[in-house]
Order: structure tokens, then C-alpha cells, then sequence
């Protein structure tokens, strides 16, 4: 009987014992889970500062990008107050092109095409007719056309025997941009 007594005696110190236990287990399962989380609170605050950089530099770097691209479309698309600017520059830009690769006799018709809105790109169409005693020459010629900017877009390509000289006749495209007078736009 004592034996019962003291078993029943001892049930309930056992009991709490054993949900002490538990209730230390648990809490030290807790206490993992909770470091877990602050490790993995840490993780995202830092990764959050690092997509910040990031963005950051990504922004620089489209701002660079947008500036290279404006450099880029001033140099090969130029832009003009005017259409008899553009006309201007074209007769003197391919003129001065003809006299330095050796060209003789040439010709050169302009005409305006279509005009887009402010700041849009315009063409025009221009017909360039010269003689070269050499083929090398026009093809040093027909090189800085395609290859240098400003923009002229070859369209067609004429070639003629006569005599010594080598007639061409060169189709064009030239690209350009009209300033906006009234509001000082592009």
C-alpha cells in the first residue's frame, strides 16, 4: 500500500517533470526557429541593400546609355534649323567628299522629302552624278558614305564606261532632324 501510495505521490511530480521537459524542448525548438528567422531577416535586409545598389547602378547605367544614345543619333542623324539648311549641307558635304577622292563633273540634286513632326527623322532623296578616272577612287568614295556619319543610306548604284572615266551614279538617302523654331523643341 505504502508502494501505491508512493507511486500515486510521485505521479504528479513525474507529470510535471516530464511537461517541464517538454515545455523545455519545445521552447528550445523555439529558440531555433526564431534564430532561423532572424538569420534569415538579416539575409533579405542585406539582399534588399544590394538590389537597392543595384538598381541604383542600373539607373546610372541607362542614364549613360540615354546619353551615349542622343550623342549617337546627333552624329549620325544631324539635326538643322531648317530644310534649306539640310539642302545646303548635303551639296557641300558631298561635294567636298567628290573633290577629295578625285571626282570630276559632278552633280548633285537635293530633293526634300516628306517632313515629319519636330524632332522626327526626315529624308531626302539625293542623285549624285560624277566621273572618276580610277575605280579605287569611287570605291574610297561609295566606303566613306556607308561607313562614316553623317547618315546616307545607298539606295542604287549606276555604273558607265566613257572613255578613260568611270561615270556613277550614286541614289541616296539622307536622314536628318528639323529643329523646331517656334518652341525652341527638338
Amino acid at each position: 500500500m505504502k508502494l501505491q501510495q508512493f507511486a500515486r505521490s510521485l505521479k504528479l511530480p513525474i507529470l510535471l517533470v516530464i511537461l517541464l521537459g517538454l515545455t523545455v524542448c519545445y521552447g528550445l525548438f523555439l529558440q531555433r526557429k526564431m534564430g532561423a528567422l532572424r538569420r534569415l531577416v538579416t539575409q533579405t535586409k542585406q539582399e534588399e541593400i544590394i538590389r537597392g545598389r543595384l538598381l541604383r547602378d542600373l539607373n546610372q547605367l541607362e542614364q549613360e546609355a540615354d546619353r551615349y544614345r542622343a550623342y549617337s543619333l546627333d552624329t549620325w542623324i544631324p539635326l538643322f534649323k531648317d530644310s534649306l539648311q539640310v539642302r545646303l549641307f548635303v551639296l557641300r558635304y558631298l561635294s567636298s567628299l567628290v573633290s577629295r577622292y578625285h571626282g570630276e563633273g559632278h552633280d548633285i540634286e537635293v530633293s526634300m522629302g516628306v517632313k515629319g513632326s519636330s524632332g522626327d527623322v526626315n529624308y531626302c532623296d539625293v542623285t549624285l552624278k560624277v566621273k572618276f578616272k580610277f575605280y579605287a577612287d569611287m570605291m574610297e568614295l561609295l566606303r566613306t558614305l556607308e561607313r562614316r556619319s553623317p547618315l546616307f543610306i545607298v539606295k542604287e548604284i549606276g555604273l558607265n564606261k566613257e572613255g578613260s572615266k568611270i561615270a556613277t551614279e550614286f541614289k541616296l538617302v539622307f536622314a536628318y532632324r528639323v529643329k523646331n523654331e517656334v518652341e525652341g523643341k527638338i
